[in-house]
């Protein structure tokens, strides 16, 4: 609806206005990566789901897996995908889910 859309737009002009404070606050860049991908702006999605994967403090590194998963997935890149969903299983974020997409994809 409109005022969703309206509501999308002012939570990434919120969130990038924190990352221009923060730039390495992985809540905020999750969560933008998060409104994004519901906005189905895979490419934005993709670049801040990226930089949680590769920042060096490890602690949201699955979760960001699971959605640079998705994004693959959306892009029909099963290989990625696959190898982000292994993460995301093995490092307890979405694990279930992960476990059972990654059983839909190999049938």
């Amino acid at each position: 609806t409109h005022l969703e859309q309206h509501q999308a737009v002012q939570a990434i002009a919120v969130g990038e206005a924190l990352l221009r404070l923060d730039p390495d606050n992985h809540a905020v860049l999750l969560r933008l990566g998060m409104i994004y991908l519901q906005q189905e702006q895979y490419e934005e999605a993709q670049i801040h789901f990226k930089t949680v994967y590769q920042a060096e403090e490890a602690s949201s590194r699955p979760l960001a897996a699971w959605y640079l998963a998705l994004v693959h997935g959306r892009y029909g890149q099963t290989q990625q995908c696959q190898m982000f969903l292994r993460e995301a299983a093995a490092g307890d974020a979405h694990t279930h889910q992960a476990t059972r997409l990654l059983a839909l994809i190999k049938a």
